[in-house]
């Protein structure tokens, strides 16, 4: 598969819900800390960047959080595959 057709996403599972979500998903780390903040992920920004590069994941007590990608169809132009 060609890369320009991927993007990066950051999957986030928070333990306990917030306002009945549990489930999240932004295209950056630093998104993620415009909606939500340090404590209700329980994690300062440069740990989870660290370890999302080491390894793809990281999970402690309130989240997990995966770095995944986001497979998007080929468009044309003037037309919708």
């Amino acid at each position: 598969m060609n890369k320009k057709y991927k993007a990066k996403v950051v999957h986030l599972h928070l333990k306990e819900p917030r306002n009945g979500q549990s489930d999240f998903y932004f295209g950056s780390v630093l998104a993620m800390y415009n909606v939500l903040t340090r404590e209700d992920v329980g994690v300062h920004y440069r740990t989870i960047t660290q370890a999302l590069f080491h390894s793809g994941a990281y999970e402690n007590k309130r989240c997990i959080v995966r770095l995944g990608e986001l497979i998007r169809n080929r468009q044309t132009k003037g037309r919708i595959n």
